[in-house]
């Protein structure tokens, strides 16, 4: 009997230890988003104006490989209450791309298990965060804004690229580092 409570209780620290370690991996997960989505602030303007690199989805597509979906629409909502500060607009557009382009991502890569990469994955997920974006700013904007679909388009399809790319060349550091850690 005495046994058992003595194993019960590892079980329950080993429980909570794991828990502990996820919460602060996502915290530290959701800084480092804000951090890029931040310095990418300070980088030149691209050719279309308004579009980005997206950087942050990394960390994003990062959250949905090695977490979870809600860990990584979590992200997704730290890195958009931080364009508040660009405002109200900014805001619902940053919310919008940034929770449809997770959903997009995280349906990607579970029903195509194998069958796409993070580089499908990232261009997919810029696809949708423009693509919902763009919607929100027709619709508190001007519908007129259509015509700003192609531009967007051609940056999602870049700008996917560069972040699959890029989660496809580290990812197997971020795994080491998990495993042994």
């Amino acid at each position: 009997m005495r046994e058992e409570a003595k194993t019960l209780r590892q079980e329950r620290s080993r429980q909570e230890n794991n828990t502990a370690r996820r919460a602060a991996l996502l915290g530290l997960l959701a800084s480092l988003a804000v951090a890029l989505s931040f310095l990418e602030g300070l980088l030149p303007a691209l050719p279309v104006p308004g579009a980005r690199l997206g950087l942050s989805n990394i960390v994003v597509m990062y959250a949905l490989s090695s977490l979870s979906l809600p860990a990584a629409l979590a992200i997704a909502v730290v890195k958009s209450l931080f364009a508040l500060l660009r405002g109200g607009t900014a805001f619902l557009m940053s919310l919008a791309g940034g929770l449809l382009s997770t959903l997009v991502m995280a349906a990607a890569l579970r029903l195509l298990k194998g069958k796409v990469t993070f580089l499908g994955a990232g261009i997919l997920g810029a696809v949708a965060h423009n693509t919902a974006q763009l919607g929100v700013a027709m619709l508190l904007l001007s519908s007129s804004l259509i015509w700003y679909g192609p531009w967007l388009l051609l940056m999602a399809l870049a700008a996917g690229t560069l972040t699959g790319l890029t989660l496809n060349v580290v990812m197997p550091a971020l795994r080491r580092i998990r495993r042994d850690g």
